[in-house]
């Protein structure tokens, strides 16, 4: 069944886009902190996203749901890492975690996939609001790990992009023009480098530019295992691949999502749990909504250098427990930040 999930790797190359020119331009620090609040936010938003699909499918041992499942596992660590570099550059402000918007006019944070239509085109209209496994939701999947443009912008005073890789990509541009800020061991968070066997650090342990250099690094583990970069037909680096419990180490999540698209397109996806999307306030929803919310306050702390109130590693497994009973008692999962009162 894996090897029918698997596509002509050719046939996910980047798609054709008309070249933007480039515009050399000054970043701030205050630019590279708030992009790099940008990223934690986003990493942390595609995870309840990529779950709600996942836990719909009814058989946990489907080839899709574990590849799916091991791409969740990596956004936590991509926000992780992202928090890690963002504490690097010294920052004045600790990272604020949420709330977060599953909405069609909501959108997916910082990014507009309607920047590049051909993207849309191809993948279809992309629709932010969760739901369970459908070619709506698989094609919004697509355009959130679709890699850069050619070449992308680099404007600081952008907050969206048209890819993830975009977004990326200018990120590193302003990092590399504050070398000095970098300061090594501040707030560093370490929950997943036993994953990650071949990978020489997740956290930035240097100061100034032997620090960039870690910092970059952290950014090519979350983009190579994201977007695959323009190298979507090639096999991610052997030092980011999974070593513990992977699936499809090798895999970027692009090529993962492309895959499984093609799989559904062929009729061969599994059977899901279907909900009633018009039952909202239920218990199940409810008690989801609280343990989310004690997760993204946990994660928050955890990332700002505060010791853990409860471990992370069970929290994590409930909230995945919750999303499931939704699907099961037969409503769509909810996420609702109880702080923000949405």
């Amino acid at each position: 069944m894996v090897d029918s999930l698997r596509r002509d790797r050719a046939a996910v190359a980047p798609l054709v886009r008309a070249p933007r020119p480039k515009r050399v331009t000054h970043w701030t620090l205050a630019d590279v902190h708030a992009h790099l609040q940008y990223a934690v936010n986003l990493e942390i938003w595609t995870i309840p996203y990529y779950l709600t699909v996942m836990y719909s499918i009814k058989d946990i041992n489907h080839p899709v749901y574990r590849l799916i499942r091991s791409v969740a596992n990596q956004e936590m660590m991509h926000a992780e890492l992202a928090a890690n570099v963002y504490n690097a550059f010294q920052p004045t402000k600790r990272l604020e975690i949420g709330p977060f918007n599953y909405s069609k006019a909501g959108g997916v944070p910082h990014l507009d996939f309607w920047l590049d239509e051909k993207a849309v085109k191809k993948y279809g209209e992309p629709d932010a609001q969760l739901g369970g496994l459908d070619l709506v939701r698989l094609g919004t999947m697509c355009l959130i790990e679709l890699p850069e443009s050619e070449p992308p912008p680099l404007d600081p005073h952008r907050d969206h992009y048209a890819t993830l890789g975009d977004f990326y990509i200018a990120l590193r541009y302003g990092m590399q023009q504050h070398a000095d800020d970098v300061r090594g061991n501040h707030n560093q968070s370490d929950h997943f480098s036993s994953f990650y066997r071949n990978l020489s650090h997740t956290t930035v342990t240097k100061d100034g530019p032997a620090g960039l250099n870690q910092a970059l690094e952290l950014i090519d583990v979350i983009t190579e295992q994201g977007e695959g970069r323009n190298n979507v037909d090639e096999d991610i680096p052997l030092p980011y691949q999974n070593t513990a419990d992977g699936y499809d180490a090798a895999d970027s999540h692009f090529r993962k999502f492309n895959a499984i698209r093609d799989a559904f397109l062929a009729g061969l996806a599994p059977e899901t749990y279907h909900a009633d999307p018009t039952l909202v306030g239920t218990e199940p929803q409810r008690v989801l909504a609280e343990n989310f919310e004690k997760l993204t306050v946990l994660i928050q702390d955890m990332f700002n250098g505060w010791p853990d109130r409860e471990p992370f590693g069970a929290l994590m497994p409930t909230v995945g427990g919750n999303i499931q009973a939704c699907w099961r008692q037969g409503v769509v999962p909810e996420f609702s930040d109880v702080r923000s009162g949405t």
